[in-house]
């Protein structure tokens, strides 16, 4: 057995080396399963973050070989981009700069960051790249592009910048002052209009350039518009004795900053233009009551200039109806002389030459009675008859009517019972004025041989006429001594215009008839061409039933 011994004993160490051995093995594979399941877990996890990232990741060689890219991009999907060149998909500006980029990470193994322009048949697209370096053994292998696309935020900077341009263009040919001033005082921008009111801006503060201060002016604003607010004010300038209105409002800049825009606009004639109105306003009671009083003096110079004028035509009215009876009353006293020369003189006589006499005079002073009627003003509106009042125009003129050989045609066609409303008497001044302007017209178309004469007869002629609608009576009254010229038409109511001659017309008399029929009675006077006559119409109201009694 003992012989023996020493084989047992080389067993059992054999035994005991190999089941150490197994053991070992056992748990160093086991550990390896393990590492290798982790490290498929890491990879799966991270190819889980990489593919759901929002930005485009990609692994590129040196020579730009796409050899990995989490998804599609620019409407090609990742099969057709694996395996190409990046520079294939770049706008050729903007190659040669990807190209030192990317040499530069392979080269110096540092990270960069560069814009990338993409173009695919014909779309552009921005991205904003992050480029680092892939080591392997300590060696550059391979880099990673990070890619953020920031076409949406290039495009708008790009349309800021046309905006800007625009806006820039704008204030340029602006008249009024505009700058930009930043939250140190700076100004960023001035336009020409600036330069031209306050000079070149020399890098000087804004305090400094429109207000010559050396320090903030203790009145800016500038806290509350950076905030947001706009504030708008007026500013005298001493300097040039000129006002502007200034308004200040925030603006936000492409970097996302605030500055402060400013505008000035010279008011400083409307300025002026207010104090004159103000010193105006002040005085202008003052100016109101002299005017009043200036016009009611002029308007009551005219009225006595009418009244000295229509004094004028009573008189010449009593003149024409007395011209008769005077005649008469010279008969009669020429045949008492004749009758005591021969003889005749007796009782009876004399009492005849009485009862005449008395007569005349009694027909004169009937007459003087009918004309102090006549043109004693009306002090309260009546009722009256129109064709009634006219009537009696007429009678009274009908002495110097018939001396001019002049006819008149009344025709009356109202309708109904219609009376105006208004001041008889006034009205009555009104168809004078009008009928001795159509007498003067007949007889001056007389002396220029307008009318024509056949056997005596002068055609001289004057038409009235009475119509009447629902509540207005229409009074026309025209002659044949032709029209009025158009160049005068307008200014026959003006007052002291005449075609007269200073001789026989003052102008008054129709700018007194209108004043009577417009603003007293409330109608209207106007006149026009009609059948190569003048006429003259006169609108006024009828009486309503609440009217006083018709006189």
């Amino acid at each position: 057995m003992l012989e023996n011994e020493p084989t047992d004993k080389n067993n059992i160490f054999n035994n005991i080396t190999k089941s150490n051995f197994n053991s070992k093995s056992s748990l160093l594979q086991s550990k390896l399963n393990g590492a290798e399941s982790e490290l498929v877990e890491v990879k799966e996890r991270w190819r889980s973050i990489v593919e759901s990232a929002p930005d485009f990741i990609s692994i590129i060689d040196e020579n730009g070989i796409i050899k990995y890219i989490n998804r599609g991009i620019a409407n090609l999907k990742v099969n057709n981009l694996v395996g190409k060149s990046i520079y294939d998909f770049m706008d050729h500006e903007n190659i040669d700069a990807a190209k030192k980029v990317i040499e530069g990470v392979f080269l110096r193994e540092n990270s960069d960051n560069a814009e990338l322009r993409i173009s695919i048949n014909g779309s552009v697209r921005w991205y904003q790249t992050y480029i680092g370096p892939i080591k392997i053994n300590n060696k550059v292998d391979s880099a990673t592009i990070n890619a953020t696309e920031i076409t949406d935020r290039i495009v708008a900077e790009k349309n800021l910048i046309v905006e800007q341009d625009k806006l820039k263009n704008i204030m340029d040919a602006m008249d009024d002052v505009a700058y930009i001033v930043g939250k140190d005082y700076s100004i960023t921008y001035i336009n020409p209009a600036s330069v031209k009111n306050f000079g070149p801006v020399d890098n000087s503060k804004c305090y400094e350039y429109i207000h010559n201060r050396d320090n903030p002016c203790p009145w800016c604003e500038n806290e509350e518009i950076f905030k947001g607010k706009t504030v708008q004010k007026e500013w005298y300038r001493p300097k040039t004795n000129k006002t502007y209105d200034i308004f200040n409002t925030a603006i936000k800049n492409m970097d996302g900053s605030i500055s402060k825009f400013v505008k000035m606009h010279d008011i400083t004639q409307r300025k002026r233009a207010e104090r004159k109105l103000f010193a105006l306003n002040c005085t202008l009671e003052d100016r109101v009551k002299k005017e009043v009083e200036r016009r009611r003096l002029k308007e009551h110079i005219l009225i006595q200039q009418s009244r000295l004028a229509s004094m004028g035509e009573m008189i010449g009215a009593i003149a024409h109806q007395w011209r008769q009876p005077l005649n008469a009353l010279g008969l009669i006293i020429q045949s008492i002389k004749d009758a005591y020369l021969y003889k005749e003189l007796t009782k009876g006589f004399i009492d005849q030459v009485v009862d005449k006499s008395l007569f005349q005079i009694d027909y004169m002073s009937k007459t003087i009675d009918d004309f102090r009627n006549f043109f004693k003003p009306s002090k309260e509106k009546n009722a009256f008859d129109a064709a009634k009042t006219i009537n009696e125009v007429l009678y009274l003129l009908s002495a110097q009517i018939k001396d001019n050989y002049i006819t008149v045609r009344f025709d009356n066609d109202l309708k109904g019972d219609k009376s105006i409303w208004g001041y008889e008497n006034e009205f009555k001044q009104v168809v004078i004025n009008i009928i001795k302007n159509a007498m003067d017209a007949i007889m001056e178309a007389r002396e220029k041989g307008n009318l024509g004469y056949d056997a005596g007869y002068n055609g001289g002629e004057i038409t009235i006429n009475l119509t009447n609608g629902d509540d207005i009576i229409f009074i026309s009254i025209s002659d044949n001594a032709g029209a009025i010229p158009d160049e005068i038409l307008d200014k026959v109511f003006e007052p002291y215009f005449t075609t007269k001659g200073p001789s026989k017309g003052t102008g008054i008399g129709l700018y007194m008839s209108k004043m009577i029929i417009e603003r007293n009675m409330e109608g209207k006077l106007y006149t026009k061409n009609r059948d190569d006559n003048s006429v003259f119409i006169i609108e006024l109201k009828v009486a309503d039933q609440e009217s006083p009694p018709l006189i």
